[in-house]
């Protein structure tokens, strides 16, 4: 929630107070998105029209004229009264297909810039700006490493056993160096994660420089998924965000017994692909017990 100042006329000046400003983050680039994103806003529980925001000149995505925060917007002109929060849903799409479809559920007005002005021990750790996730289409840059997979789920379909798409699973993958990057699930169970090399280390006892004419990194993956517990806001077609990262661990279930994690190895200028043996996909379980 941030202040304005419009002109009104030849001397008159009317200060408006933005109730809702959210900055993007791609974590693959590590840099703002600020444009062609569709950002709309709806009030829970309520059949209003979405509300569109714009981007600022500094590439913050603002909201105005959301139903009932008009006090809040416009406080010099309303009547003073108690402060008033509404909870708003949030969906986000990129025309551009670059970053998957998200929804998320907030209570409005927020200060300051979302979400890095969220509360916390030290600056340092606050996001820089509400993460997108890669869509399975999006092509990395040479620069960089992508993780691709297609997630499925056994299903019980009248006296056979099938597959299904494991939509909105959680990919994660641990690099060396310390460092954990993520991937959503679209509904069709494809995923791809983009991530900068890790750096090159020697092994001791020999040279450092120049590097291997081929380098190579060992990674492990997981995997999060309980469909059962993902929340649909406003029965709209994606889950709620949080819902979704907070899904239990899942099970790796190709071979005997299933594993929750799998090693796999990253090479410079390849793609690496995740697939069952003979497969083209991952298929995966909820963990039991998981919550």
């Amino acid at each position: 929630m941030t202040p304005e100042s419009r002109q009104s006329g030849a001397s008159e000046r009317v200060s408006i107070v933005t109730p809702f400003g959210i900055r993007f983050w791609d974590p693959a680039l590590e840099s703002q998105v600020s444009d062609h994103l569709e950002v709309v806003a709806y009030p829970e529980h309520s059949t209003a029209q979405g509300t569109r925001a714009q981007p600022t000149a500094s590439g913050v995505y603002a909201f105005h004229h959301l139903p009932g925060l008009t006090r809040v917007e416009y406080p010099h002109q309303v009547p003073s009264s108690p402060p008033v929060q509404r909870r708003f849903v949030v969906r986000v799409s990129d025309p551009r297909g670059r970053f998957l479809p998200l929804a998320f559920e907030e209570d409005l007005p927020l200060t300051g810039v979302y979400p890095s002005n969220l509360p916390c021990a030290s600056p340092s750790l606050r996001p820089p700006g509400f993460y997108l996730f890669s869509a399975p289409t999006r092509e990395a840059p040479s620069s960089m490493a992508i993780v691709r997979t297609q997630l499925e789920t056994q299903v019980e379909q009248a006296e056979t056993i099938g597959s299904a798409p494991a939509a909105f699973a959680v990919l994660e993958i641990a690099a060396p160096g310390g460092r954990t990057y993520f991937g959503l699930a679209d509904r069709r169970g494809c995923t791809a994660v983009l991530f900068p090399y890790p750096s090159f280390v020697a092994p001791a006892g020999t040279d450092a420089s120049p590097p291997p004419a081929v380098s190579r990194w060992p990674l492990v993956i997981r995997v999060r998924y309980r469909p059962a517990s993902l929340r649909f806001p406003q029965a709209g077609p994606t889950p709620d965000l949080r819902s979704i990262l907070c899904q239990g661990p899942a099970w790796f279930t190709y071979g005997n017994p299933p594993r929750t994690e799998l090693n796999a190895e990253l090479v410079l200028g390849e793609a690496l692909v995740l697939q069952d043996r003979g497969a083209s996909s991952l298929r995966i379980a909820p963990a039991p017990g998981s919550p």
